[in-house]
Parts: structure tokens; C-alpha cells; sequence
């Protein structure tokens, strides 16, 4: 027989009657019913309850304990009893007493664990303006599924509740948006409703849950146990698409690196991609990998909108307090991205300071020394802060002002970030006032642009617009290379020209010469200039044209003795001046 060990969670100890009881075995909701819902897990939530910790134990029989064991509890009462041990296959074959021992638990085949009402740690908690009216309870066990079971689908019950102590005034309706209520063309906002039996949006809309697309304020009126109320507006607005970037591909020799870059007005801001859309990396540069061929990527920009908070006390009037000269300072979660650009100090003497970012354990993140006057001050930080916990913010030697009294933890902006304590205690605020921090509420992108990365290879560069032969007086001819941007050296080049007259006759090596990145590749063609002389005009034709042998057979030779190379058109005609050669 084998086994393998399987982790189920983990168990606290409750003093109250002296038991280890698992934790998060139930979590029970009060929900409103959606009749378009058939799952009693997705109905709305009015509120929350705690999680409960059990005692696996064999309370009692199924047979004992009537009706608690049933086929199908997940709407209360509705599956069939079971009861007698003929109910289950396996009763009585081990188990049968397991109690709330600190070494083992459990519930065996045909018995029942009941945790009763009046015991602790069972609990819903109501919302103030809930109104009374008819609600489910739901309860679902092992939540994080953390126990081995063969049918995980109905560890869930539901019960109707009727709430009859409760005030019929007031209730209220909200909307909560999924993400910023700014959003970029294209994108859609899911807004939720508050929890009631009907809605109607001001688009028109009936559902509790819509998806918007355009500008505008939206608001909802929501039917629940209280009657009908409507909630506030809420502004949604659409930001326009940055153009993309201006994109300079890059080359290297086959196996460096090539450098892309980018410029414009959210150049930082530059998204790299492969060509099949893959994100690579962010900024205004993008180094490839070493090269073995020429790849092509894509790039985009994206324009980040900001809103500015405040967090923390806004002076350091909430209490008694005193200057300080030691190395102190505040601790704090961030729940999202946000740049600390200020916070305000009180310097007890002019003179320079260093702020630090710190990790949880005191490692430095980023610092800035600034000078500050006596008094009171701002201090530009610009901090970029990544979600996490236990951030701390302090200064070295400060001598600045902190409040020994008067401080009250967690100071806050919902979603975002809290200061939660200092790094003395709780009874202590040190230093830092009136932190002003940028949120990002809205990054759109722009559509992407190709850029290449060229691998640089001997057969790779080339150039073209060289004839293999001139005459020592025909016209320069324009050369181009490539890759562009290389040079050509050589007899007769000036710049991308090559100049037959400037060379002179002879055969000429022309080189292009591509450098980038430190690789450096030419490519040759040789050519020939010929010399020219002059035209057979400039000849003395009596002594420079010879034809012999005359009279001939019909075969004869024609002779021209020139000081040089020279182009000739030969036309014979017969003595009636017809042409019969040409």
C-alpha cells in the first residue's frame, strides 16, 4: 500500500474551548438574488463574512443527526436524506471517533461534524443602509481547495434569510469602475453596479455589469430591498492614441549587438516588440541580441497621463514634536505604480539632506541630496515606486521636525498607497508631510512601426553604379552603397563619384567601406580607364587611313594608325555613291 502526503492548509488554536480548528474551512456572504444567475456564488454580495475555523471531528451519525447528511445540499434542504449505514458502502470500516486531537482529525464515512450557532467565529457582517427584505446566506467550504476531494462542485450551500431588524430609510447605489475611468480609443471600461433585483443605466442599459466604450457620465438606478435609488455619475473619459514613434533601425557586424533607437515627445516611454508582437522591453534605446541575421522588431510609444494625490498629514500641527538628528523615517505599502515627486520637511537649520528609498530591510533603492532652508519646505523626490510592502522613506542626520504625539496609522489613498507606521513605532511620524504622489492613470499606445536590425556580412555590403571600363574623358558616375552610409576611397573619388579623368588610364580598385557598431566590412570592384586622344577629325587622313591590297579580289584591309584609342564609324560606298557597308 502507498500514500503521498498532501498539504490541506494550516490550523489555529482556539483558547475559548481548547481546540485546533482549521483555518479557512467556510466563508459565508449575504448576496441579493440575480434571477438570471443560476449559481447562488455569483449572486451580488451585500456583505462578507469572516472565515470560519472547524474541528474535523465525528460529532455524531448521519443516522443520529437526521437530516444534516443529504445527496445535495447546495440549496438548503432540497437533496435526499441520508441516513443508515446502508447509505454508505463503507461505514464501519475505520474511523468512527475522531475527536479535536492536536495530532489527528477528520470526519468518517457515515458521520457528521455540526458547528453550532452559538459557538464563536461565525459571523456576517451588514452593511449600514441595508434595508429589510428577503437575502441568501451562502457558505462555501474549503474555499482555496485545499483538501483532496472526489466531488469539489457542491462544497457550497445556500439559505434563505430574511433580514426584519433592519431600517427602511436611506440605501444608496454606487458604481465601480474595473480600472481607470480614463481610457485609451479603443478600450472599453466594465462599470459595476451596487447589488439590487433590477438596474437601468442612463445609456439604456439593464444589466448590473456594462461595458462602455465612449466618453461620458454614466449613472444607474438600482431596485433593491430599499426601493429605488440612484447612484452619483461617473465620469468616463476617452484619451486619444500618442503618434507612434520616429523609429532608427540599427546594424552590427554578425554576432554584436545592434542599437534601435527612438525619438519624440515620449521617447522613454518607447514600447520594443518582435516582429510577431512579443513585448521586449521599455525606453528610449533597445539593444538586440548578438545577431546572426538581420531581424526585424516593431516599436511603439506610450503616453502616460498622471493624476496628483496628497497622503500623510498636511503639517505638523496634529500633535507635540520636536527636531530630530538621527536616522529615521516612515514605512509604507504601495498597492500600485506611483512617483513620489514631493514631500514637505521642516528644517531646523539650512543646509543639505539625503532621502532615501528604502527596501523593507533597509536597502537603498534611491537616494536624492537635496538643500533645504530652515523651516518649512518642499522637497522635489520623483521617486518611481513599484507595487510592494514595507517600503521605508527615510533621511540621515535629519534634524527635521517629528511629531511624538497626535500621529494615527494608516494614512492613505484607497488603491494605492498607505503610510502605516515609522520606523520608531506608532507613536512617532518622522519627517516627511504632505507627500505628493503621481498616480498613472492612463498609459495609451500608439500603433507600431517596423524597424529593422541589419546583420552586417562581407556579402552583405555591396555597391553599384561602376562600369568595368571607361574612357579617360567620360563623365563621373554616381556610385551607391550598401548598406547606405558607408564611404568609397580610391583613384577618382570624390565622395560618391568616381571621376574617369581624375583617375587617369589604368586599372582602378574602388573600395566601399560600411562601419557600425565597431564592424567594419568593404566590398572591391576594379575597373579600367582607357586612354582617350582625340577625334579622327583631328587626323591627318592622307597619312593615317591606309586600304590595301587595291585593286583588290573583294578582300582588303583598312588601316588606321592613331596616337590613341579612338571611336570610328566606317561607311563604304561604290563610285555611284551608293552605300554598301556600313
Amino acid at each position: 500500500m502507498s500514500y503521498t502526503d498532501h498539504f490541506t492548509g494550516t490550523m489555529t488554536f482556539h483558547p475559548t474551548h481548547g481546540h485546533n480548528h482549521v483555518d479557512d474551512w467556510v466563508v459565508f456572504t449575504l448576496r441579493i438574488q440575480d434571477p438570471l444567475e443560476t449559481d447562488p456564488r455569483n449572486w451580488p454580495i451585500i456583505g462578507n463574512g469572516a472565515k470560519v475555523g472547524f474541528c474535523l471531528m465525528d460529532y455524531g451519525t448521519c443516522q443520529g443527526y437526521n437530516n444534516h447528511c443529504r445527496t445535495d445540499n447546495t440549496i438548503v434542504g432540497q437533496g435526499a436524506v441520508l441516513g443508515g449505514p446502508s447509505d454508505f458502502p463503507n461505514y464501519g470500516l475505520g474511523g468512527g471517533s475522531y475527536n479535536c486531537s492536536p495530532i489527528q482529525q477528520g470526519i468518517s464515512v457515515g458521520y457528521t461534524d455540526i458547528y453550532d450557532e452559538n459557538l464563536d467565529g461565525m459571523w456576517i457582517n451588514i452593511p449600514p443602509g441595508t434595508c429589510n427584505g428577503n437575502y441568501w446566506i451562502v457558505g462555501e467550504v474549503d474555499p482555496h481547495n485545499v483538501f483532496l476531494e472526489s466531488d469539489d462542485s457542491n462544497n457550497w450551500t445556500a439559505i434563505p434569510f430574511t433580514l426584519t431588524l433592519q431600517s427602511q430609510t436611506g440605501g444608496s447605489a454606487s458604481i465601480s469602475a474595473a480600472s481607470s475611468p480614463v481610457i485609451c480609443s479603443g478600450q472599453s471600461l466594465t462599470l459595476t453596479a451596487s447589488p439590487g433585483t433590477s438596474y437601468l443605466w442612463n445609456n439604456g442599459q439593464t444589466s448590473r455589469i456594462i461595458s462602455v466604450t465612449s466618453p461620458g457620465n454614466y449613472s444607474v438606478a438600482v431596485t433593491n430591498n430599499c426601493g429605488t435609488v440612484s447612484s452619483a455619475p461617473l465620469a468616463v473619459t476617452v484619451a486619444a492614441a500618442p503618434a507612434p514613434p520616429v523609429i532608427t533601425g540599427g546594424s552590427a557586424c554578425e554576432g554584436s549587438s545592434a542599437v534601435l533607437s527612438a525619438t519624440g515627445p515620449y521617447a522613454q516611454f518607447t514600447n520594443w516588440y518582435t516582429s510577431t508582437g512579443q513585448f521586449l522591453a521599455s525606453g528610449a534605446t533597445y539593444t538586440t541580441p548578438p545577431l546572426q541575421n538581420t531581424i526585424s522588431y516593431q516599436a511603439s510609444t506610450v503616453a502616460k497621463v498622471y493624476d496628483s494625490a496628497y497622503v500623510g498629514p498636511a503639517a505638523n500641527t496634529i500633535g507635540t514634536g520636536g527636531y530630530l538628528n538621527s536616522n529615521q523615517g516612515l514605512i509604507f505599502d504601495a498597492y500600485s505604480p506611483f512617483v513620489l515627486e514631493s514631500v514637505k520637511v521642516y528644517a531646523q537649520s539650512a543646509g543639505q539632506r539625503t532621502i532615501m528609498l528604502q527596501t523593507s530591510t533597509g536597502s537603498l533603492i534611491l537616494s536624492e541630496t537635496v538643500s533645504v532652508p530652515a523651516g518649512e519646505s518642499r522637497v522635489t523626490l520623483n521617486f518611481p515606486v513599484q507595487p510592494g510592502t514595507s517600503y521605508r522613506l527615510a533621511a540621515t542626520n535629519a534634524d527635521l521636525f517629528r511629531n511624538d504625539a497626535g500621529v494615527a496609522y494608516p494614512y492613505s489613498v484607497t488603491d494605492h498607497i498607505s503610510i502605516t507606521n515609522s520606523t520608531a513605532g506608532s507613536n512617532f511620524y518622522y519627517f516627511f508631510y504632505d507627500w505628493e504622489v503621481k498616480i498613472l492613470i492612463s498609459a495609451c499606445e500608439s500603433s507600431k512601426v517596423p524597424v529593422t536590425a541589419v546583420a552586417i556580412s562581407p556579402s552583405s555590403v555591396s555597391f553599384s553604379g561602376l562600369s568595368p571600363n571607361y574612357y579617360s574623358n567620360s563623365s563621373a558616375s554616381v556610385l551607391s552603397g550598401s548598406p547606405a552610409g558607408g564611404t568609397f576611397s580610391g583613384p577618382g573619388i570624390t565622395g560618391n563619384l568616381f571621376d574617369p579623368s581624375v583617375a587617369g588610364p589604368g586599372n582602378h580598385a574602388i573600395v566601399y567601406t560600411y562601419s557600425a557598431n565597431g564592424c567594419i566590412v568593404s566590398s572591391t570592384q576594379v575597373t579600367e580607364v582607357h586612354n582617350f586622344v582625340g577625334r579622327a577629325d583631328e587626323f591627318d587622313y592622307n597619312q593615317s587611313i591606309s586600304v590595301y591590297p587595291n585593286p583588290s579580289n573583294g578582300e582588303f584591309t583598312f588601316e588606321v594608325n592613331s596616337p590613341g584609342a579612338i571611336e570610328l564609324k566606317l561607311t563604304l560606298v561604290d563610285l555611284v555613291g551608293r552605300t554598301v557597308h556600313y
